[in-house]
């Protein structure tokens, strides 16, 4: 993306998370960039061409990011770098705080409720992929409710974690989840558990 293009997204970024969504429009985008309302048409054609292009910074260039520190992790290692790996997501604050404006936003609107699927569906697919190639004996359903519940349980707790509530650790739940995982795991990636005892 030209450094233009990357600037116009940063603004969005920021405009949503300081004023929320009511406050981005092409105009005030190109003000906080200090580019022309013109250069962000340009690029983005529209406000939901902008939108879709801060969905795709948001969540796809962090996931991304996320995945190529597991590329290499041994199989005992595996529970531990995933929380590392959730736990790293969670970090990015802001990142979230303008994900849960976007996220309603985008359900109102086809194509970006339509963007939105894609993201999560290639999310699934790379982390699938990933936990697929761990073994050769997994039950392919049971790598995709795994990475179904990954997704869930980061998108959860950063949704606690933001809202600041007082006595909330959330090394608390992902110390549990880690657990969870040492236990399961192996079982889960060597074909011995479906999940459908749940």
């Amino acid at each position: 993306m030209p450094a233009a293009a990357q600037n116009l997204v940063l603004a969005a970024k920021r405009l949503i998370l300081t004023k929320g969504m009511s406050a981005v429009t092409l105009n005030a985008v190109a003000r906080e960039a200090g580019e022309s309302k013109g250069t962000t048409a340009y690029y983005f054609g529209n406000k939901s061409g902008l939108i879709s292009a801060v969905m795709d910074s948001v969540i796809h260039d962090e996931y991304l990011a996320s995945m190529s520190l597991l590329e290499n992790v041994p199989p005992d290692e595996l529970p531990a770098a995933i929380i590392e790996e959730m736990r790293r997501l969670d970090a990015f604050k802001d990142e979230w705080v303008v994900s849960y404006e976007l996220f309603p936003y985008a359900l109102r609107h086809a194509a970006l409720r339509e963007r939105l699927q894609e993201l999560y569906r290639w999310y699934y697919e790379v982390k699938l992929g990933w936990l697929a190639s761990r073994s050769e004996s997994a039950n392919p359903d049971t790598i995709q409710g795994l990475t179904e519940l990954l997704a869930a349980v980061v998108d959860g707790l950063a949704i606690q974690d933001a809202l600041g509530r007082e006595g909330f650790d959330i090394a608390r739940p992902y110390r549990v989840f880690q657990s969870m995982l040492e236990s399961s795991l192996p079982d889960f990636l060597s074909g011995t558990s479906t999940g459908r005892h749940v």
